[in-house]
């Protein structure tokens, strides 16, 4: 194990009380530095959401970029980079540290931290805790602590596709949300919205594209509000504009957006072809009085109109959503209605959630449903869920679409299609990294397709580190 030093002090600005006692996170300052007499390895493990990812893909090129040398899982410095939405991302992030300090790893934790976790290791010996706000400082913090020579024979794509991967990417365009829903513990930990400069978003989205990157994918903590706090009326919608006039063998995604969100301005470009038909919209819950008590801004029935006038407008759309099970206060009854708004909007997918008490949060501090109960509507709902995935994907028997092959899996090609659905293509001979296919089946959680053109073009699986650091 690396020998420790005092390298970090109280960051006053970020304690926050919680059940009468005081929370922080700590700044870097100036340390001892450690010459190295051999490359430095580094690990990032990433928990939670896009934005997550995006940052430690950040991270991660910036320490190659210094001449650290990048493991899947085996780096002799472990960056965690943590997520707070549930319990369970909790348990994750405690796990991920004590197997980090068993293996004697100079270990650093960051990302969204909560009170829980951070009352787990504040101040524990063998871990640097930063701040959510400094997290792009760590590659120059350990370039100082371990004296990192500046790799000078690498290019900027080539360290690019290191990092990130070889055909897909994230873009975070903005940080921050302040809609304070009764159960999200997000806005204490991430702050207000902040959004990009636009000429910075298309500058890198541009070099991505000129690097190869077939698809990006934009992303942010509340992704509709982009531009909200910049000048000249700037949205979603006039980023997207610009983006989408580029020619080129591209396109481009949207992560999460929340149903209130979607403006007439976004809703003229959602058919646009370079505009991926795949649209991840929050439902949470198919209870008027549920949504009222998490404190959403819409109805049951403002959300089935947007989902009818978006898959009105856009052929082979898929509408997937996040459901939030056992809410304190849900009945039968309130469950009942979200298993027939989920029928009625004919989601392609459902992220489900049992709802899980965060600090700080409205919610959290409500009398909570049973455990049995919640087990018992997660079930129900993952069988409607399932239920409905098939329908869709029988809805694309016959029809084409646009795969991003991303690699081989034993004997089949694997890709996503521009509506987000898993393709398996049989053949010995690669596909072209973008091409057009025929739905002939359903197969494992995706569906079955053969070329409608094929290619020679060689492709790898894109690097993204889940709680375990795999792709």
């Amino acid at each position: 194990m690396f020998n420790e030093d005092k390298e970090i002090e109280l960051y006053e600005e970020n304690i926050y009380e919680y059940n009468d006692k005081k929370f922080g996170y700590f700044k870097i300052t100036n340390s001892k530095q450690m010459k190295c007499n051999q490359n430095i390895s580094f690990s990032i493990f990433t928990l939670g959401c896009k934005v997550n990812q995006y940052e430690s893909q950040k991270i991660a090129k910036e320490l190659l970029e210094l001449g650290f040398h990048m493991e899947k899982e085996e780096g002799d410095i472990q960056i965690i980079n943590a997520c707070a939405v549930t319990a369970r991302a909790d348990r994750k992030t405690r796990q991920l540290v004590y197997r980090a300090l068993n293996e004697g790893k100079y270990l650093i934790l960051t990302g969204c931290l909560s009170p829980d976790v951070l009352a787990k290791f504040q101040g524990r010996k063998g871990i640097i805790i930063i701040p959510q706000e400094q997290k792009m400082e760590i590659p120059l913090f350990l370039a100082k602590k371990f004296i990192a020579k500046p790799s000078s024979d690498a290019d900027d794509e080539e360290l690019t596709r290191k990092a990130i991967g070889r055909k897909r990417a994230f873009v975070a365009i903005q940080v921050g949300c302040d809609n304070f829903c009764s159960y999200c513990i997000v806005p204490f930990l991430r702050g207000k919205p902040r959004s990009r400069e636009l000429t910075e978003v298309l500058g890198e989205i541009k070099q991505l594209i000129d690097y190869g990157f077939k698809e990006i994918v934009l992303c942010g903590i509340r992704l509709g509000k982009y531009g909200a706090d910049l000048a000249d009326n700037i949205t979603l919608a006039s980023l997207l504009k610009e983006i989408l006039k580029w020619e080129g063998d591209f396109r481009i995604r949207l992560s999460s957006i929340e149903p209130m969100d979607f403006e007439e301005e976004l809703i003229s470009l959602i058919s646009h072809p370079k505009l991926c038909p795949h649209f991840h919209i929050p439902l949470q819950s198919g209870s008027d009085k549920i949504l009222k008590a998490m404190k959403r801004s819409y109805t049951v029935s403002d959300y089935l109109s947007l989902v009818r006038r978006i898959k009105m407008t856009v052929p082979l759309v898929n509408i997937t959503t996040d459901i939030i099970v056992g809410f304190p206060g849900e009945t039968d009854e309130d469950f009942a209605l979200t298993l027939k708004v989920c029928r009625e909007a004919g989601f392609g997918k459902i992220h489900i959630f049992p709802f899980s008490a965060r600090p700080l949060t409205e919610a959290g501090k409500l009398q909570q449903l049973p455990e049995e109960i919640k087990k018992e509507r997660v079930k129900a709902l993952q069988e409607l869920g399932e239920e409905l995935s098939i329908s869709f994907r029988k809805q694309l028997l016959g029809q084409f679409i646009w795969v991003l092959v991303q690699g081989k899996k034993g004997e089949m090609w694997e890709g996503i299609s521009h509506n987000y659905v898993r393709a398996y293509i049989p053949g010995e001979e690669p596909p072209a990294d973008m091409t057009w296919c025929c739905v002939k089946g359903l197969y494992k959680e995706g569906v079955i397709v053969n070329l409608k053109e094929g290619g020679r073009e060689n492709g790898t699986l894109c690097v993204l580190y889940d709680s375990k650091g795999r792709s």
